[in-house]
């Protein structure tokens, strides 16, 4: 009996033994798995990354200038857009956990995008996700993200003399990523030519300019990691110009002047000969009626009336300008506009 009673209380030791080292932890130090990770509901663990790697080994699985990293875990492999179960974006860091991950995930692929939101490289690896543990995940396949199109964007740009356009280029990468490619790299990485600079002209940034009317192209070339992507788009230009013609003691006795001069302290009354002239080269007179007149900025003692009436208060400064900026809208709702220079001129 006394014999059976140590059997007992030694068995006894050694299962409170057995269950405190289950309770601490599995494993050295070294291992993948850790237990007390996850959310506790036994269908969900954390997935661990580490992007930086001891000395003496591996390269950092990311490139340098590394600013965000996106996670797409799968429950296939290999993966497809209907077994998507997570996605998430995290800053860089050395180390990163993804919390509360299903058990049902089997393969994760993380993007690295730098400063700019350009995708450089995918990794992918296999995953296990123990419930309720921190699990280790090693990225072992590395694939670089290439550029594969760009596309010009108005199409087509539709413009008129007084007007600029910016393009912007949306960039579709080899891992199905679409962006807008940022604009503050268009000076080293983009180059922008035009057909016919007659008609419309283009800058290193992508500003496109109106010269005369008519219809052109501009391309734009994208160099990404050494790989080049072209796009072409359309420009329809359409010229809007007016000139003024009247008589007057101290405006401009010339018939098409763009620009001319109002009396101090007194109205002026010009003619407005107003044309358009369309892509197709098609030129047609706009009515006084269907035309709009502002000063643009405002001046102080500068004023316009609905039929182009300028009127300078006698406070007015000899020789001040301003701008006087004539507008029409057409049936598309399309504005046009031109711009005249008035100056203030005493009697």
């Amino acid at each position: 009996m006394k014999m059976n009673r140590s059997i007992g209380a030694s068995a006894s030791v050694l299962l409170c033994i057995l269950i405190t080292l289950f309770a601490v932890g599995c494993g050295s130090s070294g291992d993948d798995v850790f237990i007390g990770g996850g959310g506790g509901s036994g269908t969900t663990g954390d997935l661990e990354f580490r992007f930086v790697q001891p000395q003496n080994q591996a390269p950092d699985p990311v490139p340098s200038g590394t600013e965000t990293l996106r996670f797409d875990v799968f429950s296939t492999d290999p993966p497809t857009e209907d077994s998507l179960l997570l996605t998430e974006t995290r800053d860089y860091d050395e180390t990163i956990v993804l919390e509360d991950v299903s058990v049902e995930a089997v393969t994760v692929l993380v993007t690295a995008f730098d400063a700019d939101g350009v995708p450089t490289v995918t990794l992918s690896g296999d995953v296990l996700v123990l419930p309720n543990s921190i699990n280790r995940v090693d990225l072992v396949d590395s694939q670089p993200v290439t550029l594969d199109t760009i596309t010009i964007s108005p199409s087509p740009v539709q413009l008129a003399n007084d007007e600029t356009q910016q393009l912007a280029l949306e960039g579709s990468f080899s891992n199905g990523t679409v962006l807008d490619l940022p604009q503050s790299s268009f000076d080293t990485a983009a180059t922008f030519s035009s057909a016919d600079t007659d008609v419309a002209t283009v800058d290193n940034d992508g500003v496109v300019s109106v010269e005369g009317a008519g219809n052109t192209s501009i391309t734009a070339q994208y160099t990404l990691s050494g790989v080049t992507r072209s796009d072409t788009v359309e420009v329809q230009a359409a010229v809007f110009d007016v000139t003024v013609t009247f008589v007057s003691a101290v405006a401009v006795n010339n018939p098409g002047a763009d620009n001319f001069n109002a009396g101090i302290g007194s109205t002026t009354t010009p003619t407005y000969t107003a044309r358009l002239t369309g892509p197709d080269q098609n030129q047609v007179t706009v009515p006084l009626g269907s035309l709009t007149f502002a000063f643009q900025p405002d001046v102080t003692g500068f004023s316009v009336g609905g039929n182009g009436q300028v009127t300078v208060a006698d406070t007015v400064a000899n020789n001040t300008t301003a701008n006087l900026v004539v507008s029409y809208t057409n049936e598309s709702n399309q504005v046009f506009t031109d711009t005249l220079v008035v100056t203030a001129l005493a009697p």
